[in-house]
């Protein structure tokens, strides 16, 4: 596999050092927090294949128009070998890279977020999310939990 250039902030490297169960990243609009939290998964899916990370913010649509696009932004600028081919219309919004799966969920369905195991976390904009379905994603990750 080519190496990687990615170009990032320093919330990356704090990411990247980080040994902690639940990072917590906070900061305004436009402060690098999301695309540091994708970078830190793709750089973890690129390393250790095989892991699941679920990424979840409290409503599907909203899931749709924030982190997928910009999950498609960095899967066209790195030219990821991510599969299936983006497709924002598909029911389940689940990709692959490296052998790890990358799954996409709107809490506003919480039969996603009851039963599923997963190795890796990301609650996008926690503060609008249910603490019933955080609660139920977070008891069942095995390793790390991001909240932004």
């Amino acid at each position: 596999m080519r190496e990687l250039q990615i170009k990032h902030s320093v919330l990356l490297d704090k990411l990247l050092d980080s040994k902690k169960r639940i990072n917590v990243l906070e900061g305004g609009s436009s402060s690098t927090k999301t695309w540091s939290i994708f970078q830190w998964h793709i750089i973890n899916c690129l390393t250790i294949p095989g892991e699941t990370y679920t990424i979840a913010r409290l409503k599907m649509t909203w899931t749709k128009a924030t982190l997928l696009k910009d999950f498609y932004s960095i899967w066209q600028m790195y030219d990821l070998p991510i599969t299936p081919e983006f497709n924002i219309n598909r029911p389940e919004q689940i990709y692959i890279l490296n052998k790890s799966e990358l799954c996409f969920i709107g809490l506003d369905e919480p039969q996603k977020a009851h039963g599923r195991r997963q190795d890796y976390l990301w609650l996008n904009e926690a503060l609008e999310d249910s603490e019933k379905e955080a609660n139920q994603l977070m008891i069942r990750t095995k390793k790390r939990i991001f909240m932004d």
